[in-house]
């Protein structure tokens, strides 16, 4: 599937400063580097579009059509880009046949790397505004900051494009839930949970780990403290439901009246 409809490719066909399309005649001479080092600029994102450029061949610099043939050999040719083993790592790129402007037009549609800096035999391309770059050593440190980000797993990346509201979709009017995977272990059962005196660790050398680098402040006092806690902000007692496979605890609000200062 496309990413952009025909509109929005015109748009930037037309859009002569964008800094997300270029253009050529055909693909011939010098157009095979320069295509390849559009391609690497693309894929580095530098300006952090998070979406793809658009390298059109059949399109004369001023955004209107050449009129070459747009063939099959000419589709396959710009396809080996991703292969060939020039442009390190191999971008995410599609190549296809698109009808623009009455005439037909290659689409080459560059996605953003996963891994930048991404490099074409060696060297780091870049868009700086309508033109393509080499990297100074200030884009190559910003590009490499951006692999490491991507390279958290998701669940550890924050979510840059979350509103307020995204954050009001799960909770609960009257209540917060929190539900812990995997029921009891060792000594603590069911019937003893949140008893003093009853502790237990699926862990063990985990958790020691975790006391020694102090992440953890004293062993089995956690469900002690929150009720201590619960207690002095005016809240309910937390409400525990422990099964053999999860142990949610409920954490119900205070009354105005009663909340603390």
């Amino acid at each position: 599937m496309s990413y952009y409809s025909d509109s929005q490719l015109e748009a930037l066909l037309d859009d002569l400063e964008s800094d997300q399309a270029e253009r050529k005649e055909s693909w011939a001479g010098d157009a095979k580097s320069r295509g390849r080092q559009a391609v690497c600029a693309f894929a580095n994102d530098l300006p952090n579009h998070n979406t793809p450029g658009v390298f059109f061949v059949g399109a004369k610099d001023n955004g209107t059509p050449s009129n070459i043939p747009i063939d099959d050999q000419l589709l396959l040719t710009l396809s080996d880009i991703k292969t060939d083993g020039k442009i390190i790592p191999p971008p995410s790129i599609t190549v296809e046949k698109r009808v623009l402007k009455g005439a037909e037009i290659a689409v080459v549609t560059v996605r953003p790397a996963d891994s930048p800096p991404v490099r074409y035999e060696g060297r780091i391309w870049i868009r700086t505004g309508p033109r393509r770059d080499i990297a100074n050593a200030q884009d190559e440190r910003i590009l490499n900051e951006k692999r490491r980000f991507r390279d958290q797993p998701f669940d550890a990346r924050p979510c840059s494009s979350a509103e307020l509201g995204d954050l009001d979709l799960s909770w609960y009017a009257n209540r917060i839930e929190i539900i812990s995977p995997g029921g009891p272990v060792g000594m603590v059962t069911r019937e003893n949970f949140g008893i003093p005196g009853f502790t237990d660790y699926r862990n063990p050398n985990l958790a020691g780990f975790l006391r020694e680098m102090g992440f953890a402040q004293r062993f089995g006092a956690g469900i002690a403290m929150a009720r201590r806690e619960c207690e002095r902000n005016g809240n309910p007692a937390p409400e525990f439901d422990v099964d053999d496979a999860f142990i949610r605890v409920t954490l119900r609000p205070a009354t105005a009246g009663e909340m603390a200062p």
